[in-house]
């Protein structure tokens, strides 16, 4: 297997940040070659100190559909202990039976809360 990447970041303000990069991976099978390309966009933006937001982009060379989408909230109450909530749109394995494993569209809606015992 060969791989390559390649990432660029801009932080045009020091609340708000853009990220891009490109993955390539080259798979040698008895079959052939294949290749798989992954290209993400990644737009991040603080409130303040405590409320962060995320918004992801996916685009592979795989699937039928290939494009993901992933949004990200993040809360921070107290240090070490925080609130996600995060809504996901995109492709979902549904077995991991050997062969061609069956892919569905999905949208997952998430909700965490960690919380630090320790002070």
């Amino acid at each position: 297997m060969n791989e390559f990447q390649i990432r660029a970041k801009y932080h045009p303000k020091p609340r708000l940040s853009f990220e891009g990069f490109e993955t390539w991976d080259r798979f040698r099978f008895p079959t052939g070659l294949y290749n798989v390309h992954v290209d993400s966009w990644n737009t991040s933006f603080s409130f303040n100190r405590f409320l962060t937001s995320s918004f992801l982009i996916q685009v592979n060379s795989v699937e039928k559909d290939p494009v993901s989408v992933n949004f990200r909230l993040r809360y921070t109450y107290r240090p070490d202990s925080d609130l996600f909530v995060v809504y996901t749109l995109g492709s979902q394995f549904n077995s991991i039976a050997a062969g061609n494993p069956i892919l569905a569209r999905e949208s997952r809606f998430t909700v965490k809360l960690t919380y630090s015992f320790l002070r």
